[in-house]
């Protein structure tokens, strides 16, 4: 029976340290190998459910950004992921039109909403 070739990827944690003299700040860099195909699976279950979370919190009006990062907070979800999602979803931002406005997402109408 052939063994199988697992594909390791590395993920890094970096944190800058910045220095006092005008040289480039000391980096820490931790790595930690996971298996790729667990990675990707595991990326793609949170994406589902922050896209679903977020599909259900636009479905009815516009939210201030602010706001829905806050709620991600809240139930464990990263601002990245939030954005990937928002972006998936073919979300529509918009910036009030005060000098210093708030953003607020918002999801396309669908045509069958239209209707």
């Amino acid at each position: 029976m052939e063994s199988q070739k697992r594909t390791n990827i590395q993920i890094a944690a970096i944190k800058s340290t910045p220095t006092r003299r005008r040289h480039p700040s000391k980096t820490t860099i931790a790595l930690s190998n996971i298996a790729a195909d667990e990675y990707w699976e595991e990326f793609h279950v949170e994406l589902a459910r922050v896209s679903h979370w977020l599909k259900k919190r636009l479905k009815t009006k516009e939210v201030p950004y602010a706001t829905i990062l806050k709620e991600a907070r809240k139930n464990g979800m990263s601002r990245a992921t939030v954005r990937r999602a928002f972006l998936l979803l073919g979300g529509l931002s918009r910036k009030e039109n005060t000098k210093n406005g708030p953003w607020y997402w918002g999801l396309p109408v669908s045509s069958s909403a239209k209707k």
